[in-house]
């Protein structure tokens, strides 16, 4: 496939200093990635209007939320179709084709595990080829995709763009009559100003700048920057079972978390592995290497399952053309259950 859009090194710098304070001032990022303030934001500018990357939010610590794995078996040269399908239901927060055992690999986030149990009984019976459905629950996730950085920024610069640490424990869970709608801006572009924010809302920038930061320090809500995989040389990904024994996972999954080709690691439940792993790789024989070195740290482990990405379709709610650049959103939302499929309003 002929690529219409690509990555310098200052683009992949730029996404990553957005990943790590996705609001943080231009002059900060400016500094980080040795350029001035009116480069970054144009050089952000652009890669907005080509849709190569995107800023938005995913919730994080809400009272039952439930998130699962869920893998398909489609009909013969169905999955893409049945994928676009699937990617309208704002359950499905994530949605990729695979080469394996099975053609798709989605990533489900409902209230609870009722509304799971909703999701796989009625929202996806009405689809005739698709042929079957494997679920696993997430139990404990040690790496998240929003903490995922693809190694640009010296640790200097890095460390000069975080927000200083802070206590959950700290700050109210409790929720406000604006964080619906405030959440469904922000999935859009993160990156929207608070008075840009308050203007829609039709509330004070101070409201919208205490909101922003209390759903985000109590891990209601993770802001993130993200991009398609091969415009930061990582264009080979990986789905990844593994079987360890019981007193071996924690370390394990730690372990494995440490890697910068492990992009999401999560603990799960219902089947015989105890471990998922997404990774990303620059080629396909690193994969090959990574399993040779578990392999010789952890004697015993067991591979249950891997898969290969073919193509996103859908990535933390925003859908995906083939060239895997944003389409679209279609939010889910945890107050009110809000949701349609909307062109990209970021700016």
């Amino acid at each position: 496939m002929n690529r219409s859009v690509q990555f310098d090194e200052i683009d992949i710098a730029l996404l990553e200093a957005l990943q790590v304070n996705v609001r943080a001032p231009w002059e900060a990022v400016a500094d980080a990635i040795g350029v001035d303030g009116v480069t970054a934001r144009r050089r952000w500018a652009r890669i907005l209007q080509r849709r190569a990357a995107w800023t938005t939010v995913s919730t994080g610590n809400l009272p039952g939320q439930v998130t699962a794995v869920v893998t398909a078996k489609c009909a013969a040269g169905a999955a893409h179709e049945v994928a676009r399908e699937l990617a309208r239901n704002p359950r499905v927060v994530s949605v990729e084709t695979v080469i394996g055992a099975h053609d798709l690999r989605l990533t489900v986030v409902v209230r609870d595990i009722a509304d799971l149990g909703d999701f796989l009984s009625h929202d996806v019976i009405h689809l005739p080829r698709l042929l079957s459905l494997d679920s696993q629950l997430i139990d404990r996730v040690y790496m998240q995709g929003a903490r995922w950085r693809p190694g640009a920024l010296s640790a200097s610069a890095e460390a000069g763009l975080q927000l200083p640490s802070h206590d959950q424990r700290a700050y109210s869970s409790r929720t406000h009559e604006i964080d619906g709608p405030l959440t469904e801006l922000l999935v859009e572009d993160a990156r929207l100003p608070a008075t840009v924010l308050a203007d829609r809302l039709n509330v004070s920038e101070t409201l919208v700048r205490r909101r922003i930061k209390s759903l985000t320090n109590s891990g209601l809500l993770v802001l993130r920057a993200e991009a398609a995989p091969h415009l930061i040389g990582l264009p080979y990904g990986a789905n990844v079972w593994y079987q360890f024994a019981a007193e071996q996972l924690a370390t394990a999954a730690g372990y494995i978390s440490s890697m910068p080709e492990a992009r999401w690691t999560a603990s799960v439940l219902a089947g015989a592995a105890n471990l998922f792993v997404v990774w990303w790789v620059d080629q396909i024989d690193s994969l090959h290497r990574i399993e040779r070195k578990i392999q010789s740290d952890f004697p015993g482990v067991r591979v249950i399952d891997r898969s290969m990405r073919l193509q996103p379709v859908k990535r933390m709610m925003h859908m995906l053309d083939d060239e895997g650049l944003t389409t679209g959103v279609i939010p889910w939302m945890p107050q009110s259950g809000v949701s349609g499929d909307r062109k990209s309003t970021a700016t």
